[in-house]
């Protein structure tokens, strides 16, 4: 369990560095551009949109959405182990698309609610 903890602690501390890198270099190549106005948008906070509307639960609603179907495929990939024992024994890639799949059927949600929540604003 320790090194679940140390893993997910590794590879969120690499993801900031590179979030924080990657944000200063394009501020800085917008400054540069001069486009002083612009550079305000890469700011992490989420807020009231240009149209008036609060796109501050949208995110929360994609991560929601991807974890709910991942889920959802694991799920279904243990079923089907359940019925074929030899699903995971030899090299196969049907877990993989199993689940690439159901996170795609995830994306795919969010982007329908997203145009439909966009819509219904304007």
């Amino acid at each position: 369990m320790q090194e679940l903890f140390i893993t997910i602690a590794v590879f969120y501390g690499i993801f900031m560095i590179f979030k924080l890198f990657t944000s200063f270099f394009l501020k800085r190549k917008l400054i540069k551009a001069g486009h002083f106005d612009k550079a305000s948008i890469l700011e992490s906070h989420v807020g009231i949109d240009s149209d008036g509307a609060n796109t501050g639960r949208l995110p929360a609603l994609k991560w929601g959405l991807i974890a709910l179907f991942g889920g959802i495929g694991l799920i279904v990939m243990d079923f089907i182990k359940v019925d074929n024992p030899e699903f995971f024994t030899y090299q196969s890639v049907l877990p993989y698309g199993i689940f690439m799949v159901s996170i795609a059927l995830g994306f795919l949600l969010y982007f329908f609610i997203v145009n439909y929540f966009m819509k219904s604003v304007k």
